[in-house]
């Protein structure tokens, strides 16, 4: 993998970008002999031995970072292969100095390589190159010079792309099977390459570099939703870093969009206001540290099943309150998913922290998955969703009882897939326990206690149907059972008597049941 560590890399590391191909050129610098024009055909015979050289002249239209790219793989000629390399520098003239050359890169150099793919379960390969490519931060107005170097007999051609996204250009890797292979051989006559073909006595699957990718590894543009592109100077974009943005522009994105191609994402620590990244299908890893501290990221997280790696601390203190993980073989880091930051409550400093189980965390996996045995070991509940499927759900259930004055409810939601259900539960119902009369002129009424109870209206009359004029009301205010006497009645008269309760709604107000069924009674002579 190439890596940043000219001067070049200060330069990038200053300031990062997103995609916007607004200046464009492709420029052949090493084939026939043509006239020389601006930034479109500059070419140059390569013949001799020791190589030749090649200046270009650049005039950036706009402030911002450009991708130099030397593509097109050199000629091989008589076994030699030609080198090719480019600087990027610009001619800064100071009156008092004098003029001076800064270097922006420096040795950008073809990198060989094999490219393998199978055929009829046979692999092969081809020789390629890895092109030169550096970014380079450019100011409008200003004119550079880039210096191109190859071998004889080279071919080339120079690519300026700008762009807001911080990418270099690497190699990527796919699994592979075959039953036979060829194996490679040199002809000491001729000091060649040639190829033979040998039958493997079994299947293998490997993994071998089948291709030429972009690699984003930063973001400097405007928009805080990042939409990652499928590919970039027509190279497939297979891994997306933004580790490398500035931190004020971390602070402000909120969502960031992956396409289908990408397979390794990581270095989105700290972007606080992420609330959204979609996970593409064709996902294999989620690097250390992917999303530690993005507090917004919240609810479940959902992991592809192609991902083979969810790395150390990679969603660690987030909002996340389960994840849901379908390969069984999804290896999972150390803490990884389900863990938070607090104060370190053992220490008196104030800085310091430990880490402690989000309550309630969640994890769905597949019985005896990787996922599953992290849960036992960190002791989060797992739940496989194949018990969903056959009607057995974890219900999250809240209830609230029913009252004389209420219906009440039963509600289950399963956290694992969703599914819900809703039972009502009728008001309760009352009643009289008993009316006696025992002494003469008096009935005595009784009823049970009851939940939510705060008193009780008797109603006793001479008619039935309980008109006005011969019904009287006693109001008893207890929140005990009823047990009431009611004297001064007429001996050997009959009278009818219900009764209903009182009591207090959710919102406060004074609410009564209904009158229970009417009970009659012969007072006592």
């Amino acid at each position: 993998m190439k890596t940043f560590t000219k001067k070049s890399l200060s330069l990038v590391l200053a300031m990062l970008m997103a995609l916007s191909a607004l200046t464009t050129g492709t420029v052949s610098v090493f084939a026939e002999e043509k006239p020389a024009q601006y930034y479109d055909n500059i070419c140059v015979s390569g013949t001799a031995s020791n190589g030749v050289s090649k200046e270009i002249s650049f005039t950036a239209p706009k402030t911002g970072y450009y991708s130099v790219i030397l593509t097109k793989a050199p000629q091989k000629e008589n076994g030699s292969t030609p080198s090719v390399e480019f600087e990027v520098n610009e001619k800064i003239v100071d009156e008092d100095e004098g003029s001076s050359t800064e270097n922006y890169g420096s040795d950008y150099s073809y990198g060989i390589t094999r490219f393998y793919s199978v055929v009829n379960n046979v692999l092969t390969y081809t020789n390629g190159y890895l092109p030169a490519q550096d970014m380079v931060n450019l100011v409008k107005g200003r004119t550079y010079t880039i210096e191109v170097v190859a071998g004889a007999n080279t071919n080339a051609y120079l690519t300026i792309v700008q762009s807001d996204f911080l990418y270099y250009l690497d190699t990527y890797y796919d699994r592979l099977t075959y039953n036979s292979k060829l194996e490679t051989t040199v002809n000491p006559a001729t000091g060649k390459e040639e190829q033979t073909e040998m039958i493997c006595p079994y299947t293998e699957s490997s993994y071998y570099s089948v291709g030429i990718c972009a690699r984003i590894i930063g973001y400097d543009g405007t928009s805080t939703n990042v939409a990652i592109p499928a590919s970039i100077t027509g190279y497939p974009v297979k891994s997306v870093s933004l580790s490398n943005t500035i931190t004020p522009l971390k602070n402000r994105i909120t969502t960031v969009s992956i396409p289908d191609g990408v397979e390794d994402i990581y270095g989105m620590s700290r972007f606080y206001s992420l609330s959204y990244i979609n996970f593409p299908s064709s996902l294999k890893s989620i690097g250390d540290n992917a999303f530690a501290y993005c507090h917004s990221i919240t609810g479940r997280i959902t992991i592809p099943s192609g991902v083979e790696y969810v790395g150390d601390y990679a969603f660690y203190d987030t909002g996340a309150s389960s994840v849901e993980i379908t390969n069984l073989n999804t290896e999972m880091g150390v803490q990884s998913v389900g863990y938070t930051e607090i104060l370190n409550t053992a220490t008196a400093d104030p800085s310091d922290t430990t880490s402690q189980n989000v309550n309630g965390f969640l994890i769905v996996a597949p019985a005896g998955s990787l996922a599953s045995k992290y849960a036992a070991e960190n002791g989060f509940t797992s739940y496989d969703r194949a018990s969903c499927i056959a009607g057995n759900h974890p219900y999250s259930v809240k209830k609230k009882s029913a009252t004389l004055f209420a219906t009440g409810y039963s509600k289950g939601t399963c956290p694992v897939c969703g599914a819900s259900y809703s039972k009502t539960a009728a008001k309760k119902t009352f009643k009289i326990s008993s009316v006696k009369s025992s002494k003469r002129g008096t009935i005595v009424v009784k009823a049970p206690k009851q939940s939510g109870i705060t008193g009780y209206q008797i109603q006793y009359s001479t008619s039935s149907k309980f008109t006005k004029s011969t019904t009287k009301t006693v109001t008893v205010k207890t929140t005990k059972a009823l047990s009431k006497t009611i004297s001064g009645l007429k001996a050997g008269k009959k009278y009818y008597v219900r009764v209903r309760a009182t009591g207090k709604t959710s919102s406060g107000k004074t609410a009564y049941s209904k009158f229970t069924p009417t009970k009659s009674i012969k007072v006592k002579k």
